[in-house]
């Protein structure tokens, strides 16, 4: 098969993880040969010694793999079992000493992979090294190299040279051990660098049958079970979640209510949701988690996850650039919608919210809580505001310094309510606020209800 030369992109998360050359077509055969014939002649005896074919698992991991990268490039992977020498990826096992793979080029070793038959293969089991070892060769087979080597375009930032960005990285998460998880434990997908430098080599894929189709992601904490609306989808081979969700459309939720301490949930793309790691020790089994969006060159809104459900902790959660719907569940929760028009909504406890660019909803729900609004921020709505509740408006951002520097009017509006027209004084920007329920009068004559 042809090969095509990379241009470096002058995104050095993309061009640290790229080989020099990629393969020519959006069809990419793959094969398990049993028979060194497969190989042709003349190739490297150190690679073929004590060759073997691969087990069922292998075959049935490698298509599952193939089969995950088709959702977020523009490839399709065939398999060819009649003639497996002929295909471009070839799977086997021989004497080598660690797992490894060629890289895409004009030789004709190019895009073999190649396992140690001292290695077990028999049990693959989800973030297990041998699983995590097929997905990193097919990685190389595909043209992605180590974060760590030079190769024709530079490395990848040091801070981002982790499992926690991609599954090419000899470095595990670094903070991923402060979250309770132990150091042999290995991501259970591609990584948000991953699907970037992929789509950067072969594209984005076409729009496929599931795009649109709504889902709902959710994690057992104590077992590492993973569901999607509901059902079983995956089990990881410790009692841990260490994954990137990548959708294809429709309305997406990740439900992390069934966590009971504190989260850090960050919907923002190449973002990772995790438990606060000041509440884990070292190698604790309870409620280990990494859960990341994807990534890709123009933030494709088809990878989005639109929605999030908090836990009973203290929960910090952040939106993306698209529409979201943000619930804090229990605990004293901050919501940060970011732009876009979300929907953010505290639950119990004492939250804070702020909608950031765009026209959002919020509610606050019970407790003492916060909406913080700043100039630029849109036209946001506040849904559950009352006297008396606690609830306080932070309106610092505009310099105002009393109720009577803020324009009011009634507005018929949701059954009768408020809208503030809200300037700053240092010529910041403007936004404007509805408090459904409430009156003029009523606000003039509460100011403890604001924080100037």
């Amino acid at each position: 098969m042809s090969i095509a030369n990379n241009i470096p992109t002058g995104n050095r998360a993309i061009d640290g993880l790229i080989h020099q050359y990629k393969w020519s077509s959006n069809i990419i055969t793959y094969s398990f040969p049993s028979s060194l014939s497969d190989y042709g002649d003349n190739y490297p005896i150190d690679y073929i010694a004590d060759f073997k074919g691969v087990a069922k698992g292998v075959k049935e991991k490698a298509r599952e793999f193939f089969r995950e990268i088709e959702k977020v490039i523009n490839v399709k992977f065939y398999e060819y079992e009649a003639d497996p020498g002929r295909a471009i990826i070839r799977i086997a096992q021989s004497r080598v000493k660690n797992p490894c793979a060629y890289l895409p080029d004009t030789h004709h070793c190019a895009g073999d992979v190649w396992l140690p038959i001292t290695d077990d293969y028999c049990e693959l089991n989800e973030g297990g090294f041998e699983h995590h070892a097929i997905r990193h060769e097919i990685g190389h087979a595909l043209g992605l190299k180590h974060p760590h080597d030079s190769g024709a375009f530079g490395t990848l930032p040091q801070e981002q040279d982790s499992s926690r960005f991609t599954v090419m990285s000899y470095n595990t998460y670094r903070d991923y051990w402060s979250l309770g998880c132990s150091r042999g434990e290995h991501p259970q997908s591609f990584m948000p660098l991953d699907v970037l430098a992929l789509q950067a080599l072969y594209g984005p894929p076409a729009l496929s049958p599931n795009s649109g189709i709504d889902s709902l992601y959710s994690w057992d904490p104590l077992k590492g079970h993973s569901f999607r609306d509901g059902q079983y989808r995956k089990k990881a081979s410790g009692d841990y979640v260490f994954e990137t969700i990548v959708d294809d459309g429709g309305w997406d939720t990740f439900d992390f209510s069934n966590f009971t301490r504190d989260l850090n949930i960050d919907l923002r793309p190449g973002g990772a949701s995790h438990v606060m790691p000041r509440f884990l020790k070292y190698g604790e089994t309870a409620e280990q988690m990494v859960v990341c969006t994807p990534m890709s060159p123009r933030d494709d809104p088809r990878f989005f996850i639109e929605a999030a459900i908090g836990g009973a902790g203290n929960d910090a959660m952040k939106g993306n650039c698209g529409p979201n719907h943000l619930r804090g569940g229990g605990g004293h929760d901050r919501i940060n919608g970011y732009a876009g028009d979300d929907r953010l909504e505290g639950d119990d406890g004492d939250d804070v919210l702020w909608g950031g660019r765009g026209d959002d909803f919020m509610a606050g729900g019970t407790g003492r809580n916060l909406f913080y609004i700043t100039p630029g921020d849109g036209h946001d709505v506040i849904e559950d505001f009352k006297r008396g509740s606690g609830n306080v408006i932070d309106l610092r951002r505009f310099g105002i310094t009393a109720p009577e520097d803020v324009k009011m009017l009634d507005t018929p509006a949701f059954g009768g309510s408020v809208t503030l027209h809200l300037v700053a004084f240092n010529g910041e920007g403007e936004a404007k606020l509805t408090l459904i329920g409430m009156t003029v009068q009523e606000v003039r004559a509460d100011p403890a209800m604001f924080l100037f």
